[in-house]
C-alpha cells in the first residue's frame, strides 16, 4: 500500500484548494508534495490529513493487517509452570492420603491447574 497516492486521491477528490490542505495539515505547499510521495507517514500527521479530508486513512491499515495471517510473536504459547507447595497434611492417618490427594486434584482441576 502506497499511503502518500491514496492520500493524493482522497485530497484530489476532496477539492480544497492545495494552500488551504497545507495550512489546516501545519505544513508548507512543497511538503505536501513530498506526502504524497510517501509509502509510510506518522501516526500524527495521518491523523491530521484524516480529519480535514474527512476520510478514516487508518482504516486502510486495518484492513490490510485483517487480510494476513497473526504474527507469529504475538501468539501466547503454553508453557508449563512447575511449583512446589510445602503441605501440612491435615490428618494424622495415612489412610486418608488417597482422599486427600483427590481433593486437591479437583480443587486444582477448577483453577486450570493439573497436578503431576
Amino acid at each position: 500500500m502506497h499511503i502518500g497516492k491514496i492520500i493524493e486521491q482522497k485530497f484530489q477528490e476532496s477539492g480544497i484548494k492545495l494552500p488551504a490542505f497545507a495550512d489546516k495539515i501545519n505544513t508548507g505547499e512543497r511538503n505536501v508534495y513530498s506526502i504524497f510521495k510517501r509509502k509510510d507517514i506518522n501516526a500524527s500527521m495521518l491523523k491530521e490529513i484524516s480529519a480535514v479530508l474527512e476520510y478514516n486513512f487508518f482504516q486502510l491499515y486495518e484492513n490490510e493487517l485483517a487480510l494476513k495471517e497473526p504474527i507469529e510473536i504475538y501468539k501466547v504459547k503454553e508453557r508449563p509452570y512447575n511449583s512446589t507447595i510445602p503441605l501440612s497434611l491435615p490428618f494424622k492417618d495415612i489412610d486418608q492420603l488417597p482422599k486427600f490427594l483427590k481433593e486437591v486434584n479437583e480443587t486444582a482441576a477448577r483453577y486450570g491447574f493439573t497436578i503431576g
